[in-house]
């Protein structure tokens, strides 16, 4: 609640959401979370890559906006470099 509120309304966030896609899992359906890696806490948030769903960067815990930005470019990082773009 606290990250959607604080961080993914915040002006300088939103736009990101035209590339992303978000997807939110009950962590009380253990259905949804044999899906996942290993989940200890939350919020948790996977970059992965759309391709082959290898994770890019995991980040737990809140984030606030600029935090959060940071997190996006790191794991923009990782797939350019992973493609070699960029």
């Amino acid at each position: 609640v606290k990250m959607k509120s604080r961080t993914f309304s915040n002006p300088s966030v939103i736009p990101l959401f035209q590339n992303i896609t978000r997807l939110k899992v009950n962590t009380r359906n253990r259905a949804d979370l044999k899906q996942l890696p290993p989940v200890k806490g939350v919020p948790v948030i996977f970059f992965m890559d759309p391709a082959d769903k290898e994770i890019l960067l995991r980040v737990s815990g809140f984030k606030n906006a600029e935090r959060f930005l940071k997190a996006v470019s790191a794991a923009q990082k990782k797939y350019d470099n992973k493609y070699k773009r960029g």
